[in-house]
């Protein structure tokens, strides 16, 4: 017997009905009942309600839905989407700074959940242009906050980013009962998009850097490539505690320098201390990879987490080509949500091969990747976790077996094994 539960709430304090422009939300979608039921993918007695996906804009502005089935997106379509902020809503903005940005993030019983939603609002110059969406995997026996919650009541102090900017915030709230993995998260998140121009894809223990909205963009159009992606793995940053600020940048705004390796230490062959002020650096370069396991039909292919230390000779100046994309943070346009949704048939896989199928995924749809030419956002330290996926291992650990086999099947990575497999 399938039991329906509702284990979401896209949480807007200050939603309005009748607003049809950015921002966007899914809460128009959960009111008039266009929310998807899905059978949860590693216990078939339990159907989640989920947002639907974004429309195509194929079907938005009556193109042909059927011009690019089973071929790529054209060029006439992927211009379509992407939202701009309009101009009574853009204060201080320009043409230039309207297009907007929707940020990912997922969150485990992280305790950082809060601070890192404050940080992309207060760190970034043009707040009223971006959209986050949450989804949040909490123990409501146990877990006294959400990420919904601000750090104090609003009525105290209506500046913070959760007060101030509720209406640009979805939270989808899901009983860390049901968890079964980042990879599932992601796919709501993709769920979460609603035509935004750009598309950030977050660590939940992120905090950004002053301006950071300004200075991706700049990055990402420096490239002049619709398809490109930014991506990379986070550096770790020391904090004095949780929420309290990183050391991305001193005490004048100036980056501080940024390797691969820990920070505070000199980069291999570098002669000069990375906190030299009014430096920028590169995030680290994904390039490594190995094949992993006991046997040929065991081995798979791995993104490796400590990547050289090697300097290249463009470094600091452009965002470098490279073979890899990584969920610990991802930068596209809108459009790279729609070509390369996440799987929703993926329970149980941590850490193993997620960021080689979404590269070799999104690859074969045009899309080409580049680490970022200096940091935007570093990765908190300290306790702040009560708990991980594996608390999950008993009741659906059984079903990873079967979604690593997808999850190669589907790039053809483990062509030895049976499609009934998986």
């Amino acid at each position: 017997m399938i039991k329906a539960i509702t284990i979401a709430a896209t949480r807007i304090s200050n939603y309005k009905d009748d607003k049809l422009s950015f921002p966007c939300s899914v809460k128009r979608d959960e009111i008039n009942g266009r929310f998807h039921l899905m059978t949860h993918p590693s216990n078939q007695e339990v159907t989640l309600q989920l947002p639907p996906f974004y429309i195509d804009p194929s079907v938005i502005f009556g193109i042909d839905e059927n011009c690019c089935a089973g071929r790529l997106m054209t060029k006439q379509i992927a211009q379509m989407i992407g939202s701009r902020i309009s101009s009574s809503d853009a204060g201080s903005m320009n043409d230039l700074h309207s297009e907007t940005i929707f940020v990912g993030v997922v969150n485990y019983r992280n305790i950082h959940c809060p601070y890192t939603i404050e940080s992309i609002f207060q760190q970034a110059k043009y707040p009223e242009r971006i959209r986050v969406g949450v989804v949040d995997q909490f123990d409501p026996q146990s877990d006294s906050y959400t990420c919904g919650d601000a750090a104090s009541p609003c009525r105290d102090n209506p500046n913070q980013a959760l007060c101030r900017y509720s209406d640009q915030i979805d939270v989808y709230e899901m009983e860390a009962l049901y968890a079964v993995g980042d990879v599932f998260a992601r796919h709501i998140i993709h769920r979460l998009y609603r035509g935004e121009y750009y598309f950030m894809l977050l660590d939940v223990k992120s905090h950004l850097s002053s301006h950071w909205d300004v200075d991706i963009i700049s990055q990402f159009d420096s490239l002049d490539n619709e398809m490109a992606v930014l991506s990379s793995f986070l550096e770790n940053a020391p904090t004095d505690g949780i929420g309290t600020a990183t050391l991305l940048e001193d005490n004048n705004g100036a980056k501080l320098h940024y390797f691969r390796g820990e920070v505070g230490t000199p980069a291999e062959g570098m002669d000069h201390d990375v906190s030299e002020q009014g430096a920028t650096s590169p995030q680290p370069t994904l390039c490594d990879a190995h094949f992993v396991g006991k046997n040929r039909k065991g081995k798979r292919l791995t993104i490796l987490s400590h990547q050289p230390d090697w300097i290249p000779p463009l470094a600091g100046k452009t965002p470098l080509l490279q073979p890899y994309w990584s969920s610990d943070f991802s930068f596209s346009r809108g459009h790279f949500v729609i070509n390369v949704p996440y799987d929703p048939y993926l329970p149980m896989v941590l850490d193993d091969g997620e960021d080689v199928s979404m590269t070799l995924r999104g690859f074969t749809h045009g899309y080409d990747f580049f680490s970022p030419k200096n940091s935007i956002s570093s990765r908190r330290q300290g306790d702040g976790e009560l708990g991980n996926y594996h608390d999950n291992d008993n009741l659906y650990g059984s079903s990873s077996r079967a979604a690593l086999n997808r999850l190669f099947g589907i790039v053809q990575l483990n062509p030895e094994i049976p499609l009934s497999a998986w």
